[in-house]
């Protein structure tokens, strides 16, 4: 009798409820569904995520397996505007930027409201909500977020909480998935590319870009 018990309870425990619960969330769907949340996300991508844009570059040459090898020097190059960003079959880009994400309020109410009794509560909700890039160097600068005030006329009952908010709840949960972790930025606006598969490719992109024919003598090889 008594075994016959413990099986019965055992089974209630893991209900198949609850066992679906337990199921571990891949990143890639986590960060699937941070981003149904709030689409603004969908801009940025996980550093971790693959496959990796240098993957990309890589592949520009097969010598079989890459070696990295120390060494270093700027000589009379530029220094490059940012983190290798996208690559094409002929092209590349460094426009992109590490960055932290936050989830802030972009519009919030204030609501003022009188009490039985006497007093006034003040509650705050959030209306909308919008992604706060912080960078390395420096914190990107956007408008604050937008207050509206409204008062109340009808007296409540002011030991009652503030209503919920489920803006407010999504933005704790948001940050709570955002924190600790990075993202590829997107590539600044204007940002041309700045190296070349070929000197072809090179002078191709220039001709677009300086609206001139493209020269066509010379070396065609990898740069």
């Amino acid at each position: 009798m008594v075994k016959a018990a413990f099986v019965l309870f055992f089974c209630f425990f893991l209900s198949p409820a609850q066992a679906d619960s337990q199921k571990t969330v891949g990143p890639e769907e986590a960060w699937r569904k941070a981003c149904s949340e709030l689409e603004e996300l969908s801009a940025y991508r996980p550093f971790s995520f693959r496959p990796r844009v240098i993957d990309a570059l890589l592949s520009w040459v097969e010598e079989g397996k890459w070696e990295e090898v120390g060494g270093g020097g700027m000589g009379c190059f530029e220094p490059r505007p940012g983190l290798l960003s996208r690559v094409t079959k002929d092209a590349v880009w460094y426009a992109g930027d590490e960055v932290s994400l936050k989830i802030r309020c972009r519009w919030v109410t204030v609501e003022t409201s009188p009490c039985i009794g006497g007093g006034k509560r003040v509650c705050r909700h959030c209306r909308s909500l919008r992604v706060e890039v912080l960078q390395a160097r420096h914190l990107r600068q956007f408008p604050g977020e937008v207050t509206m005030r409204q008062s109340g006329s009808k007296p409540l009952d002011c030991s009652a909480p503030c209503p919920k908010n489920s803006l407010i709840e999504t933005r704790d949960r948001l940050n709570q998935y955002l924190e600790g972790k990075e993202f590829f930025s997107p590539e600044a606006s204007g940002e041309g590319p700045v190296l070349f598969r070929s000197l072809k490719a090179c002078r191709r992109h220039r001709s677009k870009t300086s609206g001139s024919p493209a020269e066509t003598s010379g070396d065609d090889g990898p740069e």
